[in-house]
């Protein structure tokens, strides 16, 4: 509530954006509450990169989850969402994503666990290298997630 009064203080009339510290949207509901805190938005994060469990994921599974959003995460707040640094990623393979000199979840050069397969093209910058397959699986990914997303007041696209 600090903050948002250090806002108003200067600017009435500009959005105040609070993370929702990964967790559900609805756990922030009454908090900033939009009858008495105005032009409030909720800050929220999904991502299919850097928990462990996703390495395995196939596209099926990587859509199917990110088609799931809107009616598991993203629906019942009381406030405006945003949707921050979704992309297209399904590994974590870019070059520095995890820091300089620190390797890929995916691969098995970050330091845990097991690798499950090979970064190739996806650890390049550019997806011209990219396999048809896999330009036409992170086309549908991001697809299902822009699909997803509608139902927040914004998202930010992480490229």
């Amino acid at each position: 509530e600090d903050g948002y009064h250090i806002v108003r203080d200067i600017d009435s009339t500009v959005g105040v954006a609070i993370s929702d510290a990964s967790l559900p949207p609805r756990t922030w509901n009454g908090f900033l509450a939009p009858k008495t805190y105005k032009n409030v938005y909720l800050d929220t994060y999904h991502n299919q990169v850097f928990d462990d469990i996703f390495r395995t994921f196939t596209i099926d599974q990587h859509v199917k989850l990110a088609c799931s959003l809107p009616h598991d995460r993203l629906r019942g707040a009381d406030k405006p969402l945003i949707v921050k640094e979704w992309s297209g990623a399904m590994t974590d393979c870019a070059m520095y994503l995890n820091g300089r000199g620190i390797g890929s979840r995916f691969d098995g050069s970050f330091p845990s666990g097991k690798p499950s397969g090979a970064c190739g093209a996806r650890s390049k910058g550019s997806s011209s290298e990219l396999s048809a397959q896999q330009k036409k699986d992170t086309l549908r990914y991001i697809e299902a997630q822009l699909d997803a997303f509608e139902v927040a007041a914004g998202w930010y696209f992480w490229t």
